[in-house]
């Protein structure tokens, strides 16, 4: 998940560097703070950006990856889930990062149902991206 390094500078402002997941690698953005909340304020902000913009691209390309098997006994069930999912993130992607954390909590179900599975070529990403976004929300925000 997305870490903030904080160096408070002399005039009492705070330099911060968030550290951002990015395909397996980590990208940086740094940024100045005035306080401690406004460090605490840019990280959430990230968090949810980060958290949104991920599963919602995710369960794009498992929609996708579920039309291409439309015969399946689970088509039904999965594109429900992925309609669902993504009115949800959209509706509360503007909430809180903790309103929104428990929204994903709350359908931890749903978005396990849509993991592909472990022969796929994207189960690593769903491994090594989109579980720690479910652990995060799971772990934080019960």
């Amino acid at each position: 998940m997305i870490t903030a390094i904080v160096e408070p500078q002399l005039d009492g402002k705070c330099f911060v560097k968030f550290q951002i997941p990015d395909h397996g690698k980590f990208k940086y953005i740094t940024s100045f703070a005035e306080n401690t909340e406004d460090v605490y304020r840019q990280l959430y902000f990230r968090i949810r950006k980060y958290i949104c913009t991920t599963l919602i691209a995710w369960l794009l390309q498992r929609q996708h990856a579920i039309n291409l098997n439309p015969e399946s006994h689970l088509y039904v069930d999965r594109m429900a889930a992925v309609q669902e999912l993504l009115i949800k993130l959209d509706y509360y992607k503007a909430s809180s990062c903790r309103h929104l954390g428990n929204v994903i909590n709350k359908h931890n179900d749903q978005f396990l149902l849509l993991a592909p599975g472990k022969k796929s070529h994207h189960y690593r990403h769903f491994e090594t991206t989109i579980k720690p976004i479910l652990d995060f929300c799971s772990k934080n925000h019960n």
